[in-house]
């Protein structure tokens, strides 16, 4: 007889710490007072600062009288259609009253994913964080800087976006017919795992104290940077025995 553990800290570590899909995330680079593998539209100006979040330099946005200003980055080849995304930055207004703004755009559908956001307003260093799935048929998204007013400021940095998964849940007690997609409707088998394409960042939630006797075969996997995590939940809040799964 054989007997596994799944193990709460599976992978885990590489799944928290992603690495952002983005590039000159921090402004480290410029050149020609442009910052690097980053597009300006009607911006009249960009710079970097001597007080960054992080990194060496962050990015000031001067907006013109134009209506449709902003700074972009295009994300194509990294993902998986459907695939969720974490989206993280830090801004600082110039001035009280600046509103710095963010927006994920659909390049391959022309569509947006996350229309234009006006974020509070801070004349200090701000962390901002925000979840989106990207659309099926999506080859290529824009991650969108704004502000939102002609002659408002704001400086950027840290600009982060990585693969985050789906959730699953499994349970000794649950059902197949549920959709598997939180502790309240978790699925029964494995066998349900085994049928399920899984994508880079999923993780699969296996009920603490519960026993399976039968067979794990997982028909997909991630990546180096986003792998695909078995741990362990527990719906009482209490921290139950792991969970066990039993071959014959």
């Amino acid at each position: 007889m054989k007997k596994y553990l799944i193990l709460l800290i599976l992978l885990l570590s590489n799944f928290l710490y992603a690495q952002s899909i983005v590039t000159n995330n921090k402004f480290d680079s410029w050149a020609g007072g442009n910052a690097v593998n980053w597009t300006k539209a009607s911006i009249e100006d960009w710079e970097d600062t001597t007080t960054p979040y992080g990194g060496t330099g962050s990015s000031l946005l001067i907006i013109s009288s134009s209506a449709n200003n902003f700074m972009y980055q295009a994300l194509t080849s990294y993902y998986s259609p459907l695939d969720s995304f974490l989206v993280s930055f830090a801004y600082k207004n110039g001035f009280t009253g600046d509103i710095a703004r963010y927006s994920i755009y659909d390049a391959t559908n022309g569509a947006y994913i996350r229309s234009t956001i006006s974020l509070e307003s801070s004349t200090s260093w701000t962390t901002f964080s925000a979840r989106f799935k990207v659309p099926a048929g999506c080859a290529s998204f824009l991650i969108q800087l704004r502000t939102l007013a002609s002659g408002d400021s704001v400086w950027f940095d840290n600009i982060n976006v990585q693969i985050i998964g789906q959730e699953y849940y499994i349970s000794d007690d649950g059902l197949d017919t549920n959709n598997g997609l939180s502790i309240t409707t978790p699925w029964l088998t494995l066998s349900m795992i085994n049928d399920t394409v899984f994508y880079h960042g999923d993780i699969i939630y296996l009920k603490t104290d519960g026993l399976w006797r039968e067979t794990l075969t997982v028909p997909t996997s991630g990546s180096d940077g986003s792998p695909i995590t078995f741990t362990k939940y527990d719906s009482t809040g209490e921290s139950g025995a792991k969970p066990i799964i039993r071959t014959d």
